[in-house]
């Protein structure tokens, strides 16, 4: 990791923005924040390309058909050189990379010295990092990090309902994160009775469902469907929220979130509470 002054670390966003993961671990949320940043990128009116890369799970290419292409780029340095090479022209380029991919990736990217080429050609990375305490995730997040230095972005996930993330914020990598003022996106966690009902939906009409559509079916029972509204307008706040890592530039956001302005609750105690004075 390079040496980089104390303070704020300015943003050299290029002309469009590469945002994947490469931690080798499963089942963290990799496809889920995938999933919840398409939504935002089309809420936002924002122009973007999505490449499905993994090619056992397919989730993302499943539920996007229309807008997510399939490229299977971590089986030889040939695939991986015709992703790069083929890369769309769009502002914002999302990879959803398979888990146990970090060696490979890494080795190509040295390889085809895929930092320079980023430089040259006005691309820069955005690095999605989940701030998870499995080994696994914490190593293959320091390699990552260590390879890309200043030279990416990034944006720390937290995912409660999978991993703890408080022995990763006490790591050296975490310090590091925190010292560049990377911004913490974090997951809001559905019970397992919402995420069935979206599976068993799936099942019975025999497609895949966004997170957009599902929000919309009337066949999951109404209180599912407010679960999964919370999660999307969550991941819609902080995607807008961090946009300055997401973009090349912001003002590509033609559509912003509405948000609702909360009044402070006034604390009461119960010597004070007039609801329970004695009447």
């Amino acid at each position: 990791m390079s040496e980089q002054p104390e303070g704020t670390v300015e943003q050299r966003a290029g002309k469009r923005r590469f945002i994947a993961c490469t931690q080798s671990t499963g089942r963290v949320g990799k496809s889920t924040v995938a999933e919840g940043l398409i939504s935002w990128l089309r809420y936002a009116g924002i122009e973007f390309a999505a490449i499905d890369a993994d090619s056992q799970h397919q989730t993302l290419w499943h539920r996007h058909p229309a807008e997510v292409g399939i490229f299977d780029a971590t089986k030889t340095l040939d695939d991986f050189a015709s992703m790069i090479q083929t890369l769309p022209a769009s502002p914002v380029i999302l990879v959803d990379f398979p888990a146990q991919a970090t060696d490979f990736l890494l080795s190509a990217a040295k390889h085809f010295r895929l930092l320079e080429f980023f430089e040259q050609s006005n691309v820069r990375p955005t690095l999605l990092v989940f701030a998870a305490d499995d080994p696994t995730a914490k190593e293959s997040a320091s390699n990552t990090v260590r390879f890309f230095g200043d030279s990416a972005d990034y944006l720390l996930i937290e995912n409660p309902a999978r991993f703890k993330s408080a022995e990763f914020s006490r790591t050296a990598l975490g310090n590091w994160l925190k010292e560049r003022n990377t911004p913490t996106l974090r997951i809001p966690t559905v019970t397992a009775v919402t995420m069935n009902a979206w599976e068993a939906l799936e099942d019975k009409i025999k497609r895949y469902l966004s997170l957009d559509e599902v929000c919309r079916q009337k066949e999951i029972h109404e209180l599912s469907r407010y679960e999964l509204e919370f999660l999307r307008n969550r991941f819609l706040v902080q995607f807008e929220d961090f946009a300055r890592h997401l973009l090349p530039d912001t003002s590509l956001i033609r559509n912003r979130v509405s948000r609702w302005k909360e009044t402070a609750q006034q604390k009461v105690d119960r010597f004070n509470d007039p609801l329970l004075a004695t009447i």
